[in-house]
């Protein structure tokens, strides 16, 4: 588990997050006894009301600086989650082809994405 920044308390959830200077890295979701952080700095407090505003209305675009870590296959992979229009189910199968891969590399390279949100 990383070391996280700030953990949140954002209903549903509590959310661990990982910041590069003001970039952030990575989001995790925690267990319900996470310890939330007693100060968010200004990029929590951003982070924070991101969230807040996606809560409210899934369509909301978030005005983040997120650079994920990863291999350079994973981040294809993330870049292609993002084409994916909201709302719109699709399939490791279906995303493997229009990558040229393997539906399983596809699966743990989700498995492994850094903002599941």
């Amino acid at each position: 588990m990383p070391a996280y920044d700030t953990i949140l308390d954002a209903p549903p959830c509590r959310l661990g997050a990982c910041f590069t200077g003001e970039a952030l890295t990575r989001l995790d979701f925690l267990g319900a006894d996470s310890r939330v952080s007693p100060r968010l700095d200004a990029r929590a407090a951003h982070l924070s009301a991101q969230l807040d505003a996606y809560w409210r209305n899934p369509a909301h675009e978030f005005d983040l600086l997120f650079v994920p870590e990863g291999t350079p296959f994973q981040l294809r992979v993330w870049h292609a989650l993002l084409a994916i229009p909201r709302g719109e189910p699709t399939t490791y199968g279906a995303l493997s082809k229009q990558l040229g891969t393997a539906a399983r590399a596809v699966g743990q390279a989700c498995g492994s994405n850094p903002l599941p949100v």
